[in-house]
């Protein structure tokens, strides 16, 4: 299997909201990558690669405005800010 393209797929609608906030646990957690990939037979052999692959970018992004939080990205946190807001806490 080889690589042939990498593409960030955004959300077809924008977000009501720039950040959502984390709680003090979801800061706490490493983010965490798991890479999967997923194979499905199609019924029509004839439809060429690029129009299935369309249709699945499509779709990702339709299903992102949907659930907004998986669309984004964690900005990172330094130790000394989490130190802080644990202490906050006590």
């Amino acid at each position: 299997m080889e690589e042939v393209e990498r593409e960030v797929i955004k959300p077809a609608t924008p977000s009501t909201n720039d950040r959502l906030q984390l709680s003090l646990l979801d800061l706490m957690n490493s983010p965490a990558n798991v890479p999967v990939i997923f194979f499905y037979e199609t019924d029509d052999e004839d439809v060429a690669p690029e129009i299935i692959s369309a249709k699945l970018k499509s779709s990702l992004s339709q299903t992102l405005s949907r659930f907004y939080p998986l669309a984004g990205r964690r900005e990172g946190i330094t130790m000394h800010q989490l130190q802080r807001r644990r202490s906050r806490l006590h």
